[in-house]
């Protein structure tokens, strides 16, 4: 099997996971899929738990590609491309696929609870840093400290698309307004999206 052919068993299974949930799909699914036989897949991943873990370090090694662009723009239209972003998720019922994770997390296996809490930390330190960065280019603190700023803006968005999902109704794109309007972050000048 090839590299291209593993990259998109990893994005069909984080499709499901964003989906479903990681407990509500099997290789079986995969294979019915991706059109290869579940021996196919069992030859890359000879668990479940490992086609997680590879899921888990393709997401977290896209969130380092998206901090390098961020970084070379303002903190301001950072914070924005990556609200813009949320509010621009395929929503259709899917959620964030760590999200998604994280409301199974009692039921994971310990080497994925352990890799998601990582990830988890990772993220979080990457939304503080960007924060303060905000705040000190503008030269004016935030109504609020900047780990909770952070936490805010990783809980509402996040939870904007699980909440959503049960009324089948997209919550993120006024969610997301709302974060603008706590951080003052004005997005009158209508940047773009990442």
């Amino acid at each position: 099997m090839s590299t291209d052919r593993k990259q998109e068993l990893i994005h069909l299974a984080i499709q499901m996971i964003s989906e479903r949930g990681y407990d509500s799909f099997s290789f079986a699914d995969l294979a019915r899929l991706s059109g290869i036989t579940k021996a196919s897949i069992h030859h890359h991943f000879a668990t479940k738990t490992d086609l997680g873990m590879a899921c888990l370090d393709y997401m977290q090694a896209v969130m380092r590609e998206m901090l390098v662009i961020l970084s070379k723009m303002s903190a301001k239209n950072a914070i924005v491309a990556i609200l813009k972003e949320a509010q621009h998720f395929p929503w259709q019922g899917r959620i964030c696929t760590l999200t998604s994770l994280h409301a199974e997390f009692n039921v994971l296996p310990e080497v994925l609870q352990q890799r998601l809490q990582a990830i988890t930390v990772f993220e979080e330190q990457q939304i503080t840093a960007l924060l303060q960065r905000y705040v000190d280019e503008r030269g004016q603190p935030l109504a609020l400290s900047v780990a909770t700023a952070a936490r805010l803006l990783i809980s509402s968005t996040k939870g904007a698309m699980l909440y959503g999902r049960t009324q089948k109704i997209d919550w993120t794109p006024e969610v997301v307004m709302g974060v603008f309007a706590v951080l003052g972050v004005d997005i009158s000048n209508k940047e773009s999206r990442l």
